[in-house]
């Protein structure tokens, strides 16, 4: 038995052995093939993050230097709530000097405020316009310096600065308010402050219409102004301009 076992071990062709050497070819083909695409990989990923950017021209020397763009600015919509003047305005401010009694300043800012806000009330136009317009139609240009001469006394115009116009304007409009109806002083003041600022804008409109062709104006009954404001204006000109023969003499 273990005769005929042997006589065919031996009769038993040889397997053949496998070459290491194609292994190891194929191996190191396929470690290549992956490393070029992991290389690629990489430098399109490199290639995609960081740009290093080009270093910027030099300008030469007959180029125009540049200019920077310079951008409108964006208009800025119209809110439908009106927005009050603060306290800080100069005209204000005098204002509120005028009426202020026994230092209480507080209370005369708020007069002024609610004044403000009875003049929108009453125009629903923007206050501070109205106010300005009505001082400066109230507000004289000269005033009257008295001096005896001689036994005679001599009235002699001299011209107001801005802030002497107003304090005479103020203070007509204070007097002729407190002959005016209403309960408080901010009322009244509303109502004389209102009442200036259209009669000013109504004696410009009738002087305009009253102007004939040859540059002359007809006569009228008044000057179509209410109050005592423009009464006092009127008499302070009337007498400048009666007096003007005074403006060269010595007060």
């Amino acid at each position: 038995m273990l005769g005929r076992i042997r006589q065919a071990v031996r009769h038993t062709p040889p397997i053949p052995r496998c070459s290491t050497s194609g292994v190891t070819t194929l191996t190191q083909t396929r470690a290549l093939s992956l490393d070029n695409s992991i290389i690629n990989d990489v430098r399109e990923i490199l290639n995609g993050v960081y740009n290093p950017p080009s270093p910027p021209a030099q300008p030469s020397a007959d180029a125009p230097p540049p200019t920077s763009e310079v951008t409108s600015p964006t208009p800025l919509k119209r809110s439908s709530i009106y927005i009050f003047p603060p306290p800080a305005d100069p005209l204000l401010s005098f204002l509120t000097s005028s009426i202020q009694q026994d230092g209480n300043r507080h209370r005369a800012s708020r007069t002024i405020s609610r004044t403000l806000l009875y003049i929108y009330t009453m125009t629903r136009c923007p206050p501070l316009p109205i106010v300005r317009q009505a001082i400066f139609s109230a507000s004289p240009s000269v005033r009257l310096m008295t001096q005896k001469r001689g036994g005679k006394s001599v009235q002699k115009p001299i011209a107001l600065g801005e802030k002497q116009r107003t304090r005479y304007a103020v203070r007509w409009m204070l007097q002729s308010s407190n002959r005016r109806s209403g309960k408080t002083l901010e009322e009244r003041l509303a109502r004389e402050l209102v009442n200036i600022a259209r009669n000013a804008e109504m004696k410009v409109e009738k002087d305009a219409d009253e102007e004939t062709d040859d540059g002359e104006k007809k006569k009228s009954g008044g000057d179509g102004n209410a109050g005592g404001v423009f009464a006092k204006k009127k008499e302070v000109h009337e007498l400048a301009v009666a007096n003007r023969s005074a403006i060269g003499t010595r007060v």
